[in-house]
């Protein structure tokens, strides 16, 4: 007799949650061709290849209607500063460390930490250390799930790629795409 196992479902049009019971084997590793499968990817590894714009790299990973999901690598201070009007944006520190300046103050951001800057809100981003960030751009206004003040545990993280990003990159003005033979992928920034 087959393990049984529950799934919790959801779908989006009709806006449905529904729990059903299944036989395990029959779920995991199934999926047949035209099905979406699921990737695997290595998101900062994008960032070696793709040419700094300022002292920011920002590769895009996913990218749907409404939602937006990129890795970026800061080196220094932003010299312009971002108002995203239509969107919210989350940060999620995975390396190295960020100070992100906004119309309201100051944040200092570590790895294991996370940053959502409402929409409308300006802002520009310091990064050290080898900083390295996961951007979640979303045109749905999110809002906190959890009491920023009453956090459950203290957890600090120590996360250094294993070759520093940055070094193999360079800046868009001194590429030349025209003229050059390097197979080097250029992302959207």
């Amino acid at each position: 007799m087959a393990k049984k196992i529950r799934e919790f479902m959801t779908h989006r049009e009709p806006s449905e949650h529904i729990w059903m019971e299944r036989d395990e084997s029959a779920v995991i590793g199934t999926a047949r061709m035209g099905q979406r499968m699921v990737p695997h990817i290595r998101p900062f590894d994008l960032l070696r290849s793709t040419p700094l714009n300022g002292n920011r790299a920002r590769a895009t990973v996913f990218e749907g209607d409404a939602l937006r999901v990129s890795t970026e690598h800061i080196a220094g201070r932003e010299t312009q500063l971002t108002r995203a009007a239509d969107y919210d944006i989350v940060y999620l520190q995975f390396c190295g460390r960020s100070k992100i300046e906004s119309e309201s103050g100051v944040v200092d951001v570590e790895p294991g930490e996370i940053v959502l800057v409402p929409s409308a809100i300006s802002h520009r981003t310091t990064g050290t250390d080898q900083c390295l960030r996961v951007r979640v751009a979303t045109q749905e206004a999110v809002s906190e799930g959890v009491d920023p003040e009453k956090p459950t545990t203290q957890n600090k993280f120590s996360v250094k790629p294993s070759e520093p990003i940055g070094a193999t990159n360079e800046p868009v003005e001194k590429l030349d795409f025209e003229n050059s033979s390097s197979s080097r992928t250029c992302l959207s920034v």
